[in-house]
């Protein structure tokens, strides 16, 4: 008796999915994220970090609206719950991170809620309307006795959509 019941369950589910295909399409754009200089004496005065912001885009190609999740992967070193951004292969790094909010109190991240979690990737119903998200990036301050030149990182940006 329970394996029939079973076998209605999975009938009645494919049942549910079965009918009309549609050929839905979510794509991503992001911008880099430049922080310019960093200067551990005037960030020290100052008592705060460097901040840039960044910007997602999300565009669905549906006539309707769609909901996703937005991850941030942690990058190519990341060390003791923040990114690091590294200058060429010499083992200097400068430590960053990446938020969902202006206050700097939510990391981004690629795992449970540091997810952008059941977000509208478009900004109403109907194709062409995409949606923006801001990335909000910190440079930790008190960094010191760091070589000069160029430090990079690369985040991988994931969207999975829900139809």
């Amino acid at each position: 008796m329970k394996y029939v019941r079973f076998f209605v369950v999975i009938a009645a589910a494919c049942l549910l999915f079965s009918g009309k295909a549609y050929a839905y399409t979510c794509t991503i754009t992001v911008n880099n994220m430049g922080f310019g200089s960093y200067d551990i004496y005037t960030y020290e005065a100052a008592k705060k970090y460097v901040e840039f912001t960044s910007i997602i885009y999300t565009y669905c190609s549906s006539s309707m609206a769609r909901n996703g999740t937005i991850s941030l992967s942690w990058g190519n070193d990341p060390s003791g719950g923040a990114r690091r951004m590294q200058i060429g292969s010499t083992g200097e790094f400068l430590k960053y991170n990446l938020y969902k909010d202006s206050g700097y109190s939510s990391v981004w991240g690629d795992t449970g809620t540091e997810r952008q979690i059941n977000v509208a990737l478009n900004s109403g119903s109907g194709s062409g309307r995409g949606k923006y998200f801001t990335i909000w990036g910190a440079v930790d301050m008190y960094q010191d006795a760091l070589a000069a030149g160029s430090y990079a990182d690369t985040i991988v940006v994931t969207l999975e959509y829900y139809l």
